[in-house]
Protein backbone atom coordinates (compact mmCIF):
# COMPACT_ATOMS: atom_id res chain seq x y z
CA UNK A 1 0.00 0.00 0.00
CA UNK A 2 1.46 3.32 -1.09
CA UNK A 3 0.78 6.19 1.31
CA UNK A 4 1.62 9.07 -1.03
CA UNK A 5 -0.72 11.26 -3.02
CA UNK A 6 -0.96 10.35 -6.68
CA UNK A 7 -2.11 12.46 -9.60
CA UNK A 8 -5.19 10.97 -11.22
CA UNK A 9 -5.89 13.12 -14.23
CA UNK A 10 -9.63 12.72 -14.75
CA UNK A 11 -10.91 14.76 -17.69
CA UNK A 12 -11.97 17.93 -15.90
CA UNK A 13 -8.84 18.01 -13.71
CA UNK A 14 -6.61 17.59 -16.76
CA UNK A 15 -8.59 20.32 -18.52
CA UNK A 16 -7.89 22.61 -15.54
CA UNK A 17 -4.16 21.80 -15.59
CA UNK A 18 -4.00 22.41 -19.35
CA UNK A 19 -5.82 25.74 -18.94
CA UNK A 20 -3.56 26.80 -16.04
CA UNK A 21 -0.51 25.86 -18.11
CA UNK A 22 -1.77 28.03 -20.99
CA UNK A 23 -2.28 30.94 -18.62
CA UNK A 24 1.13 30.37 -17.01
CA UNK A 25 2.74 31.11 -20.39
CA UNK A 26 0.53 34.12 -21.13
CA UNK A 27 2.61 37.28 -21.76
CA UNK A 28 2.36 39.97 -19.09
CA UNK A 29 -0.22 42.65 -19.85
CA UNK A 30 -2.49 45.13 -18.08
CA UNK A 31 -5.34 42.67 -17.65
CA UNK A 32 -4.10 39.15 -17.14
CA UNK A 33 -6.44 36.16 -17.70
CA UNK A 34 -7.17 35.33 -14.07
CA UNK A 35 -9.31 32.39 -13.04
CA UNK A 36 -11.68 31.02 -10.41
CA UNK A 37 -11.24 27.28 -9.90
CA UNK A 38 -14.15 26.00 -7.84
CA UNK A 39 -15.98 22.86 -6.81
CA UNK A 40 -17.04 20.78 -3.85
CA UNK A 41 -14.52 19.80 -1.18
CA UNK A 42 -12.60 16.67 -2.10
CA UNK A 43 -12.83 17.16 -5.87
CA UNK A 44 -9.07 17.54 -6.38
CA UNK A 45 -8.60 21.30 -6.49
CA UNK A 46 -5.59 21.20 -4.16
CA UNK A 47 -4.06 18.34 -6.16
CA UNK A 48 -4.33 20.52 -9.28
CA UNK A 49 -2.44 23.32 -7.50
CA UNK A 50 0.23 20.89 -6.31
CA UNK A 51 0.62 19.49 -9.84
CA UNK A 52 1.25 23.01 -11.18
CA UNK A 53 3.84 23.59 -8.43
CA UNK A 54 5.62 20.33 -9.42
CA UNK A 55 5.56 21.28 -13.10
CA UNK A 56 7.16 24.66 -12.30
CA UNK A 57 9.54 24.04 -9.38
CA UNK A 58 11.54 26.64 -7.52
CA UNK A 59 15.09 27.29 -8.70
CA UNK A 60 18.04 29.12 -7.20
CA UNK A 61 19.52 32.01 -9.16
CA UNK A 62 23.12 32.32 -8.00
CA UNK A 63 23.82 35.64 -9.70
CA UNK A 64 21.15 37.44 -7.63
CA UNK A 65 21.29 35.04 -4.68
CA UNK A 66 17.53 34.39 -4.65
CA UNK A 67 15.20 31.46 -5.04
CA UNK A 68 12.83 31.96 -7.95
CA UNK A 69 9.27 30.78 -7.23
CA UNK A 70 7.22 30.75 -10.43
CA UNK A 71 4.16 29.32 -8.66
CA UNK A 72 3.08 30.44 -5.18
CA UNK A 73 0.09 29.23 -3.20
CA UNK A 74 -1.33 31.15 -0.25
CA UNK A 75 -4.52 30.50 1.68
CA UNK A 76 -7.13 33.16 2.26
CA UNK A 77 -7.32 33.61 6.06
CA UNK A 78 -10.40 32.20 7.82
CA UNK A 79 -11.82 35.73 7.95
CA UNK A 80 -11.25 38.32 5.22
CA UNK A 81 -8.62 40.65 6.59
CA UNK A 82 -5.94 42.41 4.53
CA UNK A 83 -3.37 42.35 7.34
CA UNK A 84 -3.79 38.60 7.86
CA UNK A 85 -3.68 37.98 4.10
CA UNK A 86 -0.41 39.85 3.58
CA UNK A 87 1.25 38.42 6.71
CA UNK A 88 0.21 34.94 5.58
CA UNK A 89 1.73 35.63 2.16
CA UNK A 90 4.97 36.83 3.74
CA UNK A 91 5.06 33.68 5.91
CA UNK A 92 4.61 31.47 2.83
CA UNK A 93 7.45 33.34 1.13
CA UNK A 94 9.68 33.06 4.22
CA UNK A 95 9.96 36.84 4.51
CA UNK A 96 10.31 38.70 7.80
CA UNK A 97 7.71 41.15 9.04
CA UNK A 98 6.68 42.78 12.29
CA UNK A 99 3.21 42.63 13.78
CA UNK A 100 3.56 46.40 14.17
CA UNK A 101 3.95 46.95 10.41
CA UNK A 102 1.25 49.04 8.76
CA UNK A 103 -0.90 47.31 6.14
CA UNK A 104 0.70 49.39 3.40
CA UNK A 105 4.18 48.20 4.40
CA UNK A 106 3.07 44.56 4.52
CA UNK A 107 1.36 44.91 1.15
CA UNK A 108 4.37 46.58 -0.45
CA UNK A 109 6.81 44.00 0.91
CA UNK A 110 4.65 41.04 -0.21
CA UNK A 111 3.99 42.36 -3.72
CA UNK A 112 7.59 43.50 -4.26
CA UNK A 113 8.83 40.09 -3.18
CA UNK A 114 6.49 38.27 -5.57
CA UNK A 115 7.89 40.43 -8.39
CA UNK A 116 11.52 39.81 -7.36
CA UNK A 117 11.14 36.03 -7.17
CA UNK A 118 9.59 35.84 -10.63
CA UNK A 119 6.14 34.60 -9.65
CA UNK A 120 3.99 34.02 -12.73
CA UNK A 121 1.07 32.19 -11.15
CA UNK A 122 -0.41 33.04 -7.74
CA UNK A 123 -2.96 30.66 -6.25
CA UNK A 124 -5.19 32.00 -3.48
CA UNK A 125 -6.83 28.93 -1.97
CA UNK A 126 -9.92 28.76 0.24
CA UNK A 127 -11.20 32.06 -1.20
CA UNK A 128 -14.73 31.21 0.00
CA UNK A 129 -13.45 32.24 3.47
CA UNK A 130 -14.13 35.83 2.46
CA UNK A 131 -17.82 35.08 3.15
CA UNK A 132 -16.98 34.78 6.85
CA UNK A 133 -16.78 38.56 7.09
CA UNK A 134 -19.32 41.33 7.15
CA UNK A 135 -20.55 42.74 3.85
CA UNK A 136 -17.99 45.55 4.18
CA UNK A 137 -15.16 43.06 4.85
CA UNK A 138 -16.28 40.95 1.88
CA UNK A 139 -16.17 44.02 -0.38
CA UNK A 140 -12.66 44.86 0.86
CA UNK A 141 -11.53 41.27 0.23
CA UNK A 142 -12.94 41.37 -3.31
CA UNK A 143 -11.14 44.68 -3.89
CA UNK A 144 -7.96 43.06 -2.56
CA UNK A 145 -8.22 40.26 -5.16
CA UNK A 146 -8.74 42.79 -7.94
CA UNK A 147 -5.87 44.97 -6.70
CA UNK A 148 -3.40 42.08 -6.45
CA UNK A 149 -4.25 40.92 -9.98
CA UNK A 150 -3.93 44.46 -11.39
CA UNK A 151 -0.78 45.37 -9.47
CA UNK A 152 1.27 42.25 -10.16
CA UNK A 153 0.22 41.72 -13.78
CA UNK A 154 0.47 37.97 -13.27
CA UNK A 155 -2.15 35.25 -13.41
CA UNK A 156 -4.03 35.07 -10.11
CA UNK A 157 -6.14 31.96 -9.59
CA UNK A 158 -8.61 31.99 -6.73
CA UNK A 159 -9.71 28.57 -5.55
CA UNK A 160 -12.66 27.52 -3.44
CA UNK A 161 -16.09 25.98 -3.17
CA UNK A 162 -19.32 26.92 -4.91
CA UNK A 163 -19.59 29.70 -2.30
CA UNK A 164 -16.49 31.29 -3.85
CA UNK A 165 -18.28 31.45 -7.20
CA UNK A 166 -21.28 33.19 -5.61
CA UNK A 167 -19.05 35.60 -3.65
CA UNK A 168 -17.14 36.70 -6.75
CA UNK A 169 -20.38 37.23 -8.68
CA UNK A 170 -21.42 39.95 -6.23
CA UNK A 171 -18.88 42.34 -7.81
CA UNK A 172 -19.12 42.70 -11.58
CA UNK A 173 -15.53 43.95 -11.94
CA UNK A 174 -14.15 40.99 -9.99
CA UNK A 175 -16.42 38.52 -11.79
CA UNK A 176 -15.22 39.82 -15.17
CA UNK A 177 -11.55 39.35 -14.17
CA UNK A 178 -11.79 35.78 -12.83
CA UNK A 179 -13.07 33.31 -15.42
CA UNK A 180 -14.79 30.43 -13.60
CA UNK A 181 -13.89 26.78 -14.12
CA UNK A 182 -15.95 24.20 -12.23
CA UNK A 183 -14.35 20.96 -11.05
CA UNK A 184 -17.52 18.81 -10.82
CA UNK A 185 -18.15 15.65 -8.87
CA UNK A 186 -16.97 12.72 -10.87
CA UNK A 187 -17.82 9.08 -10.81
CA UNK A 188 -15.84 6.10 -12.00
CA UNK A 189 -17.21 4.45 -15.13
Amino acid sequence: LVQTARWVGFNRAQLAVDELERRYHYPSCARMPCMLLYGDSGMGKTMILEKMERQHPNSYEERRGITLRPVVTVQMPPSPDERRFYTRMLEVLGAPYSIRDQIGALEGRALDLLKKIGTKLLFIDEVHHLLAGSQREQRRALNLLKFVANELKIVVVVVGTQDAFHALQTDTQVASRFEPLLIPRWTAT
